[in-house]
């Protein structure tokens, strides 16, 4: 008989014949017993413990314990799962299966292990229709289960297919109609699938929103603004290279080494040939090269000075030493370690209401241990980056928006295939790229038409204020009485820091917070100050709904999504239904649905 104890009496007792009588178990079956016989857990229990027979070496607790995590689960998908576990358990020879081959014993931590693992690949279903294995033996159902693999460790993904095949193999245990097997095209195995849509490692880090990328980016570029304002501690970086290079040359005489580089680069050159190519005098020719000379010598030189300042600069700057840091800001330093990490000193927060939907559109699945959603010792939730995850993002957009291909995104990550760098982004949609340059001889009727256009959005602000959304109507001040000078003085002051893209304008300018990275869907749903939104603006954005509703439909039909454009268009879906509902338009909040 197969076992799964040495304990062969308690086996006899609790293992299930295998005749075909189709006996399913009840909430009150016994399903684990102690040494003594007496049950240790029930068939109902979220947990079933087997510690008391067969953890017999002082092994992890846990080792010896299946936890279903019910809640997580559709109900009845889950039962179907419990009662396979128990056959897998509990059954006999014969009909059933053998998990390590013919003459073995099953081991009930392997069992246990395999099952654990397996269990959270059944949580896409809940919530859905599918509350059957049998359901699996369909391809569009079946497909589902392997793109939710997509990215996961090969060998990950060929154990939990594995586990599935074992679950094949109690389907005796059911009347027929409730059997399945797993619809493998021809020639496909679990470990073939593994090879075709594994990660590397164990798995991906996840994709950074757009919500969280514009502020990362505009809080680096302030961050290092400020960090070299803080390094250069006051001082004139510029004006002490070239005091340096300065003094350099007083202890130098460069003169000879410009003429031996002169000599150098002049080897082999046919003075008369290239003056006449270049239709100028062979003086100039000299000249030229004389001044190549001299610039090298110089570049060299400047570096050096540069080299020595920066060396200056570097002694005992908290910035670059850790426990300077730590000194100076009279923190210990592990404290200061953790000033240094990138997703602490950022602490961008993470709004679950606003970020949830984007997240895990382009996040479907995250380990654990890669969740960039951290909470502070507030208790405010905040996004912890990791140069990866920044790597990642990277790609996931590039290539999921067609701006580069697959090869040069290989190359620039220097991947030995390219089947490395396929995993970092979605199928991609290419978009087209367009430029507008101004050709000169139309250069001022443009600029003309301009003024005239920002004139004429100043006034509609003036004279229609209930019409306008965003914040720089909501901090515009006075009531709107101006006179002609003051409307003068408006137009002039704004029309520098005004830009437009249609569906918003904003004021901000070179002070704006986010250096200027404007993009009104970003912006509107914080009602930025800076940002404007008129009726035709509006109207804009009402056009731009209907066109990001039509593109999501257009994947649904063809079953083809997009993450990189889903996400954008998902963004610039509810950022036109803030607009509109601001602006009294008329919607129903558009669901993507299944």
């Amino acid at each position: 008989m197969y076992s799964i104890s040495h304990h062969h009496a308690l086996f006899d007792k609790y293992s299930l014949s295998t005749d075909t009588s189709f006996t399913m178990p009840t909430i009150g079956t016994v399903v684990s017993v102690k040494k003594d016989g007496s049950p240790a857990s029930y068939f109902e229990d979220d947990k079933w413990n087997f510690n008391d027979l067969f953890n017999t070496k002082g092994a992890t607790e846990s080792d010896y314990i299946i936890n279903f995590h019910s809640q997580k689960h559709n109900p009845e998908l889950l039962l179907e799962l419990k009662q396979r576990a128990y056959w897998l358990i509990w059954g006999g020879k014969g009909s059933l299966l053998e998990v390590e081959g013919a003459g073995t014993f099953r081991k009930i931590d392997s069992i246990i292990n395999a099952l654990n693992n397996f269990n959270p690949l059944l949580r896409i279903f809940k919530g859905t229709s599918i509350n059957r294995f049998r359901y699996l033996s369909n391809e569009i159902v079946f497909s589902q289960i392997i793109e939710s693999l997509k990215g996961v460790g090969e060998r990950v993904i060929v154990e939990k297919l594995d586990v599935l095949s074992v679950l094949t193999q109690v389907n005796p245990q059911f009347p027929k109609h409730q059997r399945f097997t797993i619809p493998y095209q021809d020639g496909q195995t679990a470990r073939t699938i593994a090879k075709k849509i594994a990660g590397k490692g164990r798995g991906h880090h996840p994709a950074v929103i757009p919500a969280i990328y514009e502020q990362f980016l505009s809080r680096t570029v302030n961050e290092v603004e400020s960090a070299y304002l803080e390094f250069l501690n006051g001082r004139d970086i510029y004006a002490d290279v070239d005091s340096e290079y300065q003094s350099l040359l007083v202890d130098l005489d460069i003169s000879a080494e410009i003429e031996a580089l002169y000599q150098e680069l002049m080897t082999d050159v046919d003075i008369q040939e290239r003056a006449n190519k270049n239709t100028c005098s062979e003086e100039d020719i000299r000249d030229d090269f004389m001044k190549k000379a001299q610039e090298a010598v110089e570049i060299t030189y400047r570096n050096q000075a540069y080299q020595s300042v920066l060396e200056v600069y570097k002694t005992n700057n908290p910035l670059i030493d850790v426990k300077e840091y730590a000194k100076c800001n009279g923190i210990k330093e592990k404290e200061a370690v953790v000033k240094f990490r990138i997703s602490d000193y950022l602490d961008i927060r993470y709004t679950p209401d606003e970020m949830d939907e984007v997240y895990n559109l382009l996040n479907p699945i995250v380990a654990e241990r890669l969740n960039p959603i951290k909470a502070n010792d507030k208790g405010e939730l905040f996004w912890r980056f990791t140069t990866h995850s920044l790597r990642r993002t990277f790609a996931h957009f590039v290539v999921g928006h067609g701006l580069v291909s697959l090869a040069s995104l290989k190359h620039q990550f220097k991947h030995i295939n390219l089947s490395m760098t396929a995993i970092y982004a979605s199928h991609s949609e290419v978009l087209t790229l367009m430029g507008i340059q101004n050709p000169a001889a139309i250069k001022k009727d443009i600029e003309e038409q301009e003024n005239e256009q920002h004139r004429e959005y100043m006034k509609d602000i003036i004279e229609h204020p209930e019409e306008q959304s965003g914040g720089y109507i909501k901090a515009f001040e006075g009531d709107g009485v101006i006179t002609s000078s003051e409307f003068d003085e408006l137009v002039a002051t704004t029309k520098g820091k005004s830009k437009s893209t249609g569906f918003g304008t904003c004021f901000a300018g070179e002070l704006c917070r986010m250096n200027h990275l404007f993009e009104s869907s970003k912006c509107v749903g914080r009602d930025c100050e800076n940002l404007n939104v008129n009726k035709k603006e509006a109207e804009n954005w009402v056009r731009r709904r209907n066109g990001c509703i039509a593109k999501i439909e257009k994947m649904k039909e063809m079953n083809f999504f997009n993450k990189s454009s889903l996400a954008t268009q998902l963004t610039d879906i509810r950022a036109a239904e803030k607009v509109m509902s601001d602006h009294g338009i008329e919607f129903e909040k558009y669901q993507v649905g299944a």
